[in-house]
C-alpha cells in the first residue's frame, strides 16, 4: 500500500526553556532551541535580529523530534548592540498563507558584568 504524506500547517513557534520567559541574558554562549508544532514537511528556520537575519548565525541540523515537531539551536553570545532589540526565529512553511509569519521571539536585555577592585593600604 503507498503512503501519501498530506503537508500539515504548523500551528506554532516557541522558544523553549528558560528562553520561553528570560529578561536579562549573562555575557556567555546561548544555546537557544526554536521548536515549531504540526508541521509537515519539514520548516524552514530564519534567525534575526529585530528585522536583520543573522546570515552567519550558528545553528544546529534542523531535528525532527517527532512526526511533525522540529527543532533548532541557536548559538548566540550577548553582543551590546542587540541590547533592548528582539531576537526572533522565523518559520517559513509551504502551507502558509502569503504574508503569513510565525515566530517566536524574546526581548534582548544583559546583565553588566562589572568587577569591582578595592584596595586598602594602612
Amino acid at each position: 500500500m503507498a503512503r501519501i504524506d498530506i503537508g500539515l500547517k504548523p500551528t506554532s513557534a516557541h522558544l523553549a526553556a528558560p528562553y520561553n520567559n528570560v529578561s536579562v541574558l549573562t555575557q556567555t554562549v546561548h544555546y537557544i532551541n526554536c521548536n515549531s508544532d504540526e508541521a509537515r514537511p519539514m520548516p524552514n528556520f530564519k534567525w534575526m535580529i529585530g528585522d536583520v537575519e543573522l546570515k552567519d548565525a550558528v545553528v544546529s541540523e534542523t531535528k525532527n523530534l517527532d512526526e511533525s515537531k522540529w527543532s533548532q539551536t541557536l548559538t548566540y553570545t550577548p553582543m551590546y548592540k542587540h541590547a533592548n532589540e528582539t531576537l526572533r526565529c522565523v518559520i517559513a512553511h509551504p502551507t502558509l498563507e502569503a504574508g503569513e509569519v510565525l515566530e517566536a521571539t524574546m526581548p534582548l536585555r544583559f546583565k553588566d558584568e562589572v568587577s569591582i577592585e578595592i584596595q586598602f593600604s594602612f
